[in-house]
């Protein structure tokens, strides 16, 4: 963005911006979680994922998708996930 405000599409630091809207592009991203039986437990986000990895709380399993399994016991919280709307 110019000191006069207008957005610059043609600028590298332009880049996670919408061009027409001063809003940023939210990117969400997440790495699948099995607990130490190898059973789904909730997503988290890329950040957590490689805290786990660099204390050697976590495994990598898989590549694609990017899943992770815990080497310590959780709690197994799962929420209710539904896709689309309700009608």
């Amino acid at each position: 963005m110019g000191r006069s405000g207008a957005v610059d599409t043609t600028s590298l630091s332009n880049i996670g911006y919408g061009a027409l809207t001063l809003e940023k592009e939210v990117h969400v991203m997440f790495v699948y979680v099995l607990n130490q039986q190898g059973e789904p437990l909730m997503p988290c986000s890329p950040r957590k994922a490689r805290k786990l990895l660099q204390s050697q709380k976590a495994k990598m399993v898989k590549r694609t998708p990017f899943t992770i399994q815990l080497l310590y016991g959780s709690s197994g919280y799962k929420q209710a996930v539904s896709l689309g709307d309700k009608i």
